[in-house]
């Protein structure tokens, strides 16, 4: 486990999936404590692929691929701390003989974590080191403290702007093409014990550059950037007692995909050699 402490906030980051395990701003932990009894994790990296893909495997260039499962590999392997300073860490996953059986892509994958004014930079950077296009999927998944003596309907979200958005369904792992209308003209989204029966609220689209996790009982809330992002999740179990605030680029596999990777909805491409960037910021406001 690496800690880094500076001021009045510390962070604890895993080698495996180069995972934030713990998150403390002026004493308060704010992340998820990973309680097996509902979610063992606190905020994986969803990568190569975000959410599930379709009969569990896709094509590639005529050739069929297998062995991925639900949100990608990179959780669940070792990352190398890299480099270190006074304020940051960054890791290091790279492509292997394994992860080319699989997922027929050479990168490298750093994930960089880094004290800021009120909280923490996650910053992701995913290099392609072919001659070809690289296509890949990308997602945040932090996981938010919702009890603390509070009920869960004394949770809600805000978004920075008011909204109107559809809700892409799950079908079983899949996502239903057939969107239907969640919320019109409006910030709000209310936590409840019945809101993820039917698994996690799927969105497109928004024009928010951050999502706030609020109390109605407490002035100070958690803050999440999306900018950079095309969609968002937002997800815990039934009765559990936290909520995921999952900032994605790509998202599971439709119900109607043809299952070549070409066409995968929301599925990215990176140039020969070439590198992408992307962060999110997790803040405690006031």
């Amino acid at each position: 486990m690496y800690r880094k402490i500076l001021g009045n906030i510390s962070f604890e980051v895993a080698e495996k999936g180069a995972e934030l395990k713990s998150l403390k701003i002026d004493g308060k932990e704010i992340m998820w404590e990973a309680n097996e009894k509902y979610w063992g994790k606190t905020s994986p990296v969803l990568f190569p692929f975000v959410g599930s893909l379709k009969d569990n495997r896709y094509t590639y260039e005529g050739k069929e691929y297998q062995g991925i499962g639900r949100h990608g590999f990179a959780r669940d392997m070792e990352f190398i701390m890299v480099e270190e300073g006074e304020d940051f860490f960054r890791f290091l996953l790279k492509s292997n003989e394994n992860t080319l059986n699989i997922y027929p892509f050479e990168f490298e994958l750093y994930i960089t974590y880094k004290i800021m004014d009120k909280g923490i930079k996650i910053q992701y950077e995913v290099h392609n080191l072919k001659n070809e296009l690289m296509y890949f999927s990308l997602g945040a998944h932090p996981a938010f403290e919702c009890s603390n003596d509070f009920s869960y309907e004394d949770f809600y979200l805000e978004f920075e702007k008011k909204e109107t958005l559809d809700l892409y369904k799950l079908d079983g792992a899949l996502i239903n093409p057939n969107s239907i209308d969640y919320i019109k003209n409006e910030k709000i989204i209310n936590l409840n014990k019945d809101i993820f029966k039917d698994d996690a609220l799927v969105f497109k689209d928004f024009s928010s550059k951050y999502i706030c996790l609020k109390n109605k009982n407490i002035e100070e809330y958690i803050k999440v950037s999306l900018e950079g992002f095309k969609w968002l999740g937002i997800w815990a179990p039934v009765n559990a007692p936290f909520v995921c605030i999952e900032p994605w680029l790509g998202v599971a596999d439709f119900t109607n995909h043809n299952g070549n990777l070409v066409d995968k909805i929301g599925v990215n491409k990176l140039d020969k050699k070439a590198k992408f960037k992307v962060s999110i910021l997790i803040s405690l406001e006031k």
